[in-house]
């Protein structure tokens, strides 16, 4: 068996072509294939060998990576002539600064003539990163076809990939690990007996590259919950026997702008009733007479954004008789909930104040 390890490029290329991506995706691909960007680990058995090198025309379009893979027969009729060469883009590197959620590799790839009725080339995504060399475990492929075929592998994940030095270990996909070089690996061999060749006859396989591609996507921040703020809604009636719709939602928000809605209403703390509620508003009613004094009654409600995230805050109501004018609005205190988060409740001052001066209204 034999091992050929090229050598990779200076460290200074790396320092100026590193990737840092945030929040997003990142591409890193290659055209044209210039020698002095790739480097090439070689594993050969039996005696078999390869070439490679840029050819400026007859890819797809223009430039392409030709490769040959030169395969003689094998020693014994259980043996297995193999050629497997790692070719990784040293042009560009990405350091990530996030975690990878998944990376998709796209790749042109032909083979040139057919040596055999049924020859074929496979092409596997392929990552180093701290020297050592990772494939993933599906493949782009052309079988006894002669035409440039272009292939997409989507949603790899660190799993998608073992590394090839026999530990099982997966590529660091962390916002701790280390470089990442992206590249693709071809493998050929060949049997005593498959490909039906004559044994004197060396099996060659004629290949090319072109337009290698891998995007890069970040894992997304995690949700942030929707922000709650109490609401006050003060009114000058003495009789309050009729049902009041409030729109809860007009001082609430998200940061990241996703739509909210109502998704659960405590009971009313002092004799008030929830009639109903839907995504924006909540119905309340109040039945019978009330004192001439203030008096308050409150309710808890939960918003959500849809992705699990919700706050409980307070709605404050208040009563008055006094007509032309808002009555002192004295604190709220409100009794502890276990499923509410432990947070701080807005003053008067910082919600919604609403201040209707109503005719007394009765029940139909």
């Amino acid at each position: 068996m034999r091992v050929e390890n090229a050598c990779f490029a200076p460290p200074l290329v790396f320092l100026l072509l590193v990737c840092c991506a945030l929040h997003g995706q990142t591409v890193i691909s290659d055209s044209t294939y210039p020698p002095a960007n790739w480097s090439e680990t070689v594993v050969t058995t039996f005696g078999a060998s390869e070439t490679h090198t840029q050819r400026t025309t007859g890819g797809n379009p223009g430039a392409f990576r030709f490769m040959e893979h030169i395969l003689p027969a094998p020693p014994g009729p259980s043996d297995l002539t193999r050629v497997e060469v790692t070719h990784i883009y040293d042009g560009d590197a990405y350091l990530p600064l996030e975690a990878i959620d998944h990376i998709d590799y796209a790749e042109d790839i032909r083979l040139l003539d057919l040596p055999w009725n049924q020859a074929f080339i496979r092409s596997f995504p392929a990552i180093r990163q701290s020297g050592r060399i990772f494939r993933a475990n599906v493949f782009l492929q052309v079988v006894a076809d002669t035409l440039w075929h272009s292939g997409t592998l989507t949603g790899l994940t660190a799993s998608s990939f073992t590394a090839l030095d026999g530990s099982g270990d997966h590529p660091d996909f962390s916002d701790g690990g280390d470089f990442l070089y992206f590249g693709f690996l071809r493998l050929s061999s060949r049997g005593a007996t498959q490909p039906p060749l004559p044994p004197n006859q060396d099996l060659i396989y004629r290949h090319g590259s072109d337009n290698f591609t891998v995007t890069i996507h970040n894992t997304p921040p995690p949700n942030q919950p929707p922000v709650a703020r109490a609401d006050d809604y003060l009114y000058l009636d003495y009789f309050f026997n009729s049902n009041k719709t409030l729109r809860v939602l007009q001082n609430d928000s998200d940061p990241e702008g996703d739509p909210i809605r109502v998704l659960s209403v405590s009971e009313p703390a002092f004799g008030g009733t929830i009639e109903s509620f839907n995504d924006t508003s909540i119905t309340y009613s109040h039945d019978g007479l009330l004192s001439a004094n203030l008096e308050t009654d409150f309710f808890l409600y939960k918003i959500t954004d849809g992705l699990n995230f919700a706050c409980a805050r307070s709605s404050a109501l208040r009563f008055s008789c006094r007509r032309r004018h808002c009555a002192p609005r004295p604190a709220v205190s409100l009794p502890p909930q276990s499923s509410t988060p432990s947070r701080s409740i807005s003053s008067a001052a910082s919600g919604t104040r609403r201040c209707w001066p109503l005719k007394p209204e009765r029940a139909s």
